[in-house]
């Protein structure tokens, strides 16, 4: 009770949302309902679990903790050595345990509250959640395979057949939205419905291996296949906000016609730095490109072409679109031509060649930076050693550039 009264107090794996797990130490421990606690070695070889996605049976080496809930009809919690939650009705009514005496005794269930196995010696010392697993509404937590099929989830954009390699998670029970949410592996997320009304999975944990189980879209709180992917570096990673709070990462592809007051650009989508859109400006927008010109006009098509990181493309409306960063955007091709000529000379014989033409391209600025990094490979050790010292000093010019206080100009 008093841990649970300390906010900052790090309960690890001892607990299943609020509920303390019971694990013994010499022995094995089962609680009852009165209070009473009985020590031995729980002689149970498997349990049996009747869930509403099917029968499961867990194999005993599987097992750390058990526990009951509800007041009325009570359901077991089974809780695995990997953080899996199976709930459910366990087929045998009584417990067996072997107390320290010898003595064997038959624990009815009805009585017990929670149980806990000795601490094994070959547990993780923590869950890590990094595979693919399903978390119920009720709160189980079940492993699975990956699936193979794309799951299709209706937006604002349009239906999307998203690849599940592509997903970090998908969230059925959002605080942002009111319908599920999608986090991909790169960093995007955006709100969508989810077609489907069940999943077929097979479980890949403690359950039988190959068993496919259906989980109902309505009881399911949280559909996870990788980790969670860490913060995105907003100075290097391209990204899109829109108006509904959704953010993509991932450039503009593809030309864009835009309709200024002078004449008809064509704008290619990787040459632009940002692209602003004020949420009444129409189909107006003003857009930075490569070199920090700036060009304002009115876009001929009313969406644009974004290409995920992930290997997704949606089509994104523009009335949506706030804005568009995009650190890296790819020079135009005369000066993409200019730096692949200016990177050969990295290899000249002379080594006063392959300094200036090191110098130069960090003259050039930080805008070489894409050019390189999708050269670099290919150059041998000394270009490559050069390379990458032209891509530390142009990132630390650029850094400098953004930390220095701007002055008023009276």
């Amino acid at each position: 009770e008093l841990r649970k009264t300390i906010v900052n107090f790090v309960t690890g794996q001892g607990y299943i949302g609020d509920r303390e797990l019971l694990r013994g130490d010499l022995f094995d421990v089962i609680e009852l309902r009165g209070g009473d606690r009985m020590k031995g070695t729980l002689k149970e070889p498997s349990y049996t679990l009747e869930t509403f996605y099917g029968k499961v049976e867990l194999p005993v080496e599987r097992v750390i903790a058990l526990m009951n809930v509800g007041d009325f009809r009570p359901r077991q919690l089974i809780v695995t050595v990997d953080g899996e939650i199976f709930g459910g009705r366990l087929a045998k009514d009584t417990l067996a345990m072997e107390l320290s005496s010898g003595q064997t005794t038959q624990v009815p269930l009805s009585q017990v509250t929670r149980f806990g196995y000795r601490k094994r010696p070959n547990e993780p010392e923590e869950w890590t959640f990094d595979k693919p697993f399903m978390m119920m509404r009720i709160g189980d937590r079940v492993a699975v395979a990956m699936p193979e099929q794309p799951i299709d989830v209706a937006t604002r954009y349009g239906v999307l057949k998203v690849d599940p390699k592509t997903i970090a998670a998908i969230v059925f029970q959002s605080e942002e939205h009111g319908v599920h949410e999608v986090r991909l592996t790169d960093g995007s997320r955006f709100a969508g419905l989810v077609s489907a009304t069940q999943f077929d999975m097979t479980l890949a944990g403690a359950g039988p291996e190959g068993q496919v189980v259906k989980f109902p879209v309505s009881g399911i709180s949280r559909m996870q296949f990788v980790a969670e992917p860490e913060e995105i570096d907003e100075e290097t990673t391209p990204t899109l906000r829109l108006a509904n709070e959704d953010m993509l990462v991932g450039t503009i592809s593809g030309q864009l016609k835009l309709d200024t007051a002078f004449d008809t650009l064509t704008v290619e989508g990787g040459q632009i730095r940002k692209l602003a859109h004020a949420s009444d400006a129409g189909l107006d927008v003003q857009v930075t490109l490569w070199d920090q010109s700036i060009v304002s006009g009115q876009l001929q098509e009313p969406q644009v072409q974004v290409a995920l990181r992930s290997g997704l493309v949606i089509s994104i409306p523009v009335a949506l679109i706030e804005t568009y960063d995009q650190p890296e955007p790819q020079p135009a091709s005369t000066m993409v031509e200019k730096i692949k000529e200016t990177v050969g000379r990295l290899n000249a014989e002379d080594w006063k060649e392959r300094d200036r033409a090191a110098a130069q391209l960090t003259e050039m600025g930080p805008i070489v930076a894409p050019v390189l990094k999708s050269m670099r490979d290919a150059q041998p050790p000394e270009a490559q050693q050069r390379i990458d010292q032209v891509l530390s000093a142009v990132a630390g010019a650029k850094g400098a550039a953004a930390a220095a206080p701007t002055s008023a100009v009276e």
